[in-house]
């Protein structure tokens, strides 16, 4: 009867190793894809110039709009979600699962993509006063 007892025991200590191997293994991916969409991408604004152009802030808001200082990926990526519900709407937004943030050093300007199945938008925000420059979306 001691026998079968201790063999249920290692049973279940193996079944809880492999549970908590399986919950690291899961939280580690789960760390690498939030590391990953922290990402900052270098970018050069001379590269949107066109888009500057084709999608000025005065065609969208009357006055210069600004969000306030930029410091990080993140505030970048809140602040355009909070541009994007103003200038597109809400359920565009909750649609993006996926976002790239980019920093232009020399103009120091952020560039953020959000992703979705159908579209993608587009902003660029200066980071000393968070002034947008340009807002678009496209497929």
């Amino acid at each position: 009867m001691c026998w079968g007892y201790s063999m249920k025991i290692k049973k279940k200590k193996k079944a809880i190793i492999i549970v908590n191997l399986i919950v690291l293994i899961i939280f580690g991916i789960y760390l690498m894809l939030i590391i990953k969409s922290n990402e900052v991408e270098q970018f050069n604004i001379q590269e949107f110039e066109e888009f500057i152009e084709t999608f000025p802030v005065s065609e969208v808001f009357s006055e210069d709009r600004v969000v306030g200082t930029v410091n990080n990926s993140n505030e970048a990526k809140e602040k355009a979600k909070l541009i994007w519900r103003e200038v597109f709407n809400e359920e565009m937004v909750k649609k993006c699962k996926r976002y790239k943030v980019g920093f232009d050093k020399k103009s120091k300007i952020w560039s953020v993509r959000a992703y979705s199945q159908n579209f993608i938008l587009y902003i660029l925000i200066t980071q000393e006063d968070g002034k947008i420059i340009a807002v678009w979306g496209g497929k």
